[in-house]
């Protein structure tokens, strides 16, 4: 029988999930941005102005990674407009 560590497939996804985004992101600003700043608050955590080093990143840094994101939230919203309108299917399954 085939057993699933749920909280082994959720770090390895997340992990996936991270280096995924930074391949996106093309200069070191904008990757610091990603990973000190935008990580930590969708993560609920606090930054400050003093966590912040603004010698790691320029104002061509911000505008790309707010571009990104600009051109990906619409695909995120439409993606979960349709999972929220999606109709619930039953299905066998073999475990519980």
């Amino acid at each position: 029988m085939t057993q699933i560590s749920f909280p082994k497939l959720r770090k390895n996804l997340k992990s996936e999930k991270q280096t995924r985004m930074t391949q996106m992101l093309s200069t070191k600003g904008e990757k610091y941005l990603y990973k000190e700043i935008i990580r930590k608050l969708m993560a609920g955590k606090r930054v400050t102005y003093g966590d912040v080093d603004f010698n790691k990143f320029d104002v061509d840094d911000i505008l790309s990674v707010s571009d990104f994101y600009d051109k990906h939230i619409e695909t995120l919203d439409s993606m979960c407009r349709s999972i929220i309108n999606a109709e619930p299917q039953t299905k066998p399954t073999f475990f519980v």
